[in-house]
């Protein structure tokens, strides 16, 4: 039957070669039996059919078309274009990374992939990974179980959603009517019972637990502050009147929830600042004027 055998050797002065071993069709050479050395020999071996097929005497013989040696290159790694998200959560933004540009002769082994940052590791192509605010910069290693090649990519994490605001009308702890309930068009209480407003304020944010609460005006709206989510206030709108602040207390249970005492010349209004800036405001603390 026809064969064709190719077996290589090696050397490091062209003279003496390592014995041959042979290799089959698309074999490494990596997996080949051979020293290394500056010099390959390859020796091919030729077996001859017992027919003749065309019939012209000389048996068959098998033909070499094209020999090439191939070895492995080292692979290159692509971890992908730099993105921007949003912040989603106290912990950060999950993000999906992506190294699937990377590129690899196929020598040896299939590509694995490595994504290390800040002490924080991820494996695969596709991996989805939780990041914090702010820049990160990852790195990702491709191996191809020989060489292998480093890329980095830089992940913004950014919160630019606004926290929520809340004016919660709370209760007069001196039990008397709460504010605006029975407002006439003029915007003053009918029963003339209750001109001061009591109010808890609540601020929520998706990345800050504590975000910064102030009251002010229009004209300054960081006048008195910051407050934290929850602080129970008094408000007192007496037009004309300078702006002030007490600490003050109530008698009837409920009082030391009543942290503050706030006057000022018309409805307050409520800023709330999260540690990225993002800034909120709430008119909707409105307190009657006293009765004339």
């Amino acid at each position: 039957m026809l064969r064709l055998d190719v077996f290589v050797a090696s050397s490091t002065d062209n003279s003496t070669f390592s014995p041959l071993q042979q290799v089959t069709n698309g074999q490494n050479m990596q997996t080949v039996p051979v020293p290394d050395g500056q010099y390959l020999k390859i020796v091919v071996k030729f077996t001859r059919s017992s027919t003749d097929a065309n019939g012209d005497g000389i048996k068959d013989s098998p033909i070499l078309y094209d020999l090439t040696v191939a070895h492995n290159q080292p692979p290159t790694a692509d971890a992908g274009t730099d993105q921007t998200v949003e912040q989603t959560s106290w912990d950060g933004a999950e993000v999906n990374l992506d190294g699937s540009a990377s590129t690899d002769d196929g020598f040896i082994e299939p590509l694995t992939y490595s994504w290390n940052w800040d002490g924080c590791l991820a494996d695969g192509m596709n991996p989805t990974v939780l990041l914090p605010l702010g820049d990160t910069e990852i790195t990702l290693t491709v191996y191809d179980g020989q060489f292998s090649d480093d890329d980095t990519v830089v992940i913004t994490v950014e919160d630019t959603t606004p926290p929520e605001v809340m004016c919660v009308e709370s209760v007069n702890p001196h039990g008397n009517t709460i504010p605006g309930e029975d407002r006439d068009n003029n915007g003053k209480d009918k029963k003339n019972v209750n001109p001061d407003g009591f109010y808890e304020i609540i601020a929520d944010d998706i990345c800050d637990a504590e975000p910064d609460i102030y009251i002010g005006t229009v004209d300054d709206p960081y006048m008195f502050g910051p407050f934290m989510s929850g602080v129970v206030v008094k408000f007192t709108d007496a037009p004309g009147a300078k702006p002030q602040i007490k600490e003050i207390g109530s008698m009837n249970c409920q009082a030391d929830a009543v942290k503050y005492h706030i006057t000022l010349p018309g409805d307050p209004i409520v800023t709330v600042v999260d540690n990225s800036g993002n800034i909120t405001t709430c008119n909707s603390c409105l307190v009657p004027p006293p009765p004339m």
